[in-house]
């Protein structure tokens, strides 16, 4: 099976005090939709081919990209942050709706 694997490097917005960088990983999510709508727009890819893969603020970071760009295939968040984020709205968290499926892994 051929696949592509893309890293996301996001360490300027997350060295900061951890309530803005909780913050910027909605700008992190918009970048990674983006990227899906060209990889769709240009080259024809299907978001459900897309797996997204985050670790603690990344994993929300994917769960902004899923609800950004709809039909996301899978997201796994690892670990996800739970600080500002346990008991908040799905609009600003990783949910079970970001994605056609999404696992979570708690260590």
């Amino acid at each position: 099976e051929d696949v592509n694997c893309f890293c996301v490097d996001w360490s300027k917005g997350s060295r900061c005090q951890y309530t803005q960088a909780s913050n910027n990983i909605r700008v992190v999510g918009a970048e990674i939709a983006y990227f899906v709508d060209v990889l769709m727009e240009k080259y024809g890819y299907s978001p459900a081919n897309v797996h997204i893969i985050g670790h603690s603020l990344g994993a929300h970071a994917a769960g902004e990209a899923g609800k950004r760009r709809p039909g996301i295939g899978r997201i796994t968040g690892l670990d996800p942050a739970q600080p500002y984020f346990q008991g908040t709205p799905v609009e600003v968290r990783l949910d079970k709706s970001d994605a056609d499926f999404v696992d979570v892994i708690h260590t």
